[in-house]
């Protein structure tokens, strides 16, 4: 694989990109996600230039670094609290119902929400998403966004009940949350209507999501 991402074709990068992100998902953790952190460069795409020079090879040299800097974020999550947002969504649901603001609440959803930042980066045109790589890539990100989307609604819903009740330090850092969590969700509404309009070519049927309140942020602000 990693000879495979060294190449300068969008193709045979991109299928290098999906297969680690498939092993991510389904592989062992520690071994997958621990290697790639070990060798930081691995996922660096940044200097990515496709050889076919065309139209197609250039919008597609663009996506794959984006999911380059999206997968990156997932180690770097990891790397901090040796936890996959994704794959123990289950365990960090039931942990952001229970973890404290002292034992580090505010900074784990911070880190998600990095991870989101990274994937929202990766919304590529639908009129891009035309071929079976590009394809197969979105499907993963769709469903890497439902599980991350799903526990930010969580924590944000802990957060607002612990609010009023933090120290004006915390609650400085609570707000911010909260401001970036209602423009994650605009961005998010917008990435999973891409997915409806192409759930035929996807395979996958895109449930319209409940998410917690946006408009509290002025309420939020004064009571600081």
């Amino acid at each position: 694989l990693n000879h495979r991402l060294r190449e300068n074709h969008w193709v045979t990068v991109f299928k290098a990109l999906i297969t680690v992100h498939i092993l991510m998902r389904e592989g062992a953790t520690d071994r997958v996600i621990g290697y790639v952190a070990s060798n930081a460069s691995i996922l660096n795409m940044s200097g990515f230039r496709d050889r076919t020079n065309t139209p197609l090879g250039h919008e597609q040299a663009k996506n794959l670094r984006a999911y380059a800097l999206y997968l990156e974020e997932k180690v770097m999550g990891y790397r901090d609290i040796k936890v996959d947002f994704v794959r123990s969504k289950a365990d960090i649901i039931q942990r952001f119902r229970t973890l404290s603001i002292e034992k580090g609440l505010l900074r784990e959803v911070e880190l998600l929400q990095r991870q989101i930042n990274g994937l929202l980066g990766c919304t590529f045109y639908s009129e891009e998403i035309d071929n079976v790589v590009t394809l197969q890539a979105f499907r993963l990100l769709i469903g890497d966004m439902m599980a991350l989307f799903h526990l930010l609604n969580e924590a944000v819903i802990r957060i607002l009940g612990e609010y009023f009740e933090m120290s004006k330090g915390d609650a400085t850092r609570a707000l911010q949350i909260y401001k970036n969590f209602a423009r994650q969700t605009e961005k998010t509404v917008e990435f999973f209507e891409i997915a409806r309009k192409l759930k035929h070519a996807l395979g996958l049927e895109v449930p319209v999501f409940k998410h917690a309140p946006v408009s509290l942020a002025g309420a939020l602000e004064d009571y600081l």
